[in-house]
């Protein structure tokens, strides 16, 4: 893994096949693509960032502070997150496989119970 240089910004990404089709993930602005192959969703991914963070820059340049932060700040949805800590962490892909049975059993189950309410007015 490279240093970070002075004034480089660091993305996390994560590259999946589900099918037949690839999916890239930019965990740290929520951003996502799906494409054919690993490279076209790698250079569609890289041009969305590209796109995000120019329009970021232009937000912050016109003054609107918010919605700069806002663009800068957004994460991907727990799901992905972990999806990623899983294949960049060795071991850790087994942790939460088994979280999520954890979790699995432990959810209560809807149900529905039919009840007869009499009622005097």
């Amino acid at each position: 893994m490279s240093s970070k240089k002075p004034n480089q910004l660091v993305l996390r990404c994560l590259l999946e096949q589900d099918g037949d089709l690839y999916l890239a993930y930019c965990i740290d602005l929520c951003l996502g693509v799906q494409g054919d192959s690993p490279e076209e969703v790698r250079d569609s991914l890289h041009a969305m960032i590209d796109d995000y963070l120019c329009d970021a820059r232009q937000a912050y340049v016109q003054g609107d502070r918010d919605e700069f932060n806002y663009m800068m700040n957004r994460r991907a949805p727990l799901s992905i997150r972990l999806r990623y800590h899983a294949a960049a962490v060795p071991g850790l892909a087994w942790v939460i496989k088994a979280y999520r049975q954890f979790r699995h059993k432990m959810q209560p189950k809807p149900y529905y119970e039919p009840r007869d309410f009499n009622f005097a007015c």
